[in-house]
């Protein structure tokens, strides 16, 4: 993956990540935790960015849903539970959700 494409920072980037990713010579599994990843990061930004504030922000942090597209996306592409633990448990780790991972 060329550098300075993750993490995107704006929607535009993460729509050219996309294309990178899927215009990849990677399997289509591989694409897909990729893309799912990607999604969970899409998932808390949105989430977290609808709240307004420093009490809300921290609310976020503990309460935000990031599985909305996420979770979707993996059902909607039969993506195998093992590379969706896989998946979370990286996304975990380099969110900082130490309890999660």
């Amino acid at each position: 993956m060329p550098d300075g494409l993750y993490p995107p920072s704006t929607p535009d980037a993460l729509r050219n990540l996309s294309e990178t990713v899927q215009q990849s010579s990677m399997s289509r599994s591989q694409k897909d935790v990729f893309t799912y990843y990607l999604l969970k990061d899409y998932d808390f930004a949105f989430s977290a960015s609808t709240l307004n504030g420093d009490a809300a922000m921290e609310e976020a942090e503990e309460d935000v849903s990031t599985t909305a597209r996420a979770e979707r996306f993996a059902s909607m592409r039969c993506l195998a539970k093992p590379w969706v633990v896989f998946a979370d448990a990286y996304w975990s780790l380099d969110n900082e959700e130490w309890e999660v991972c």
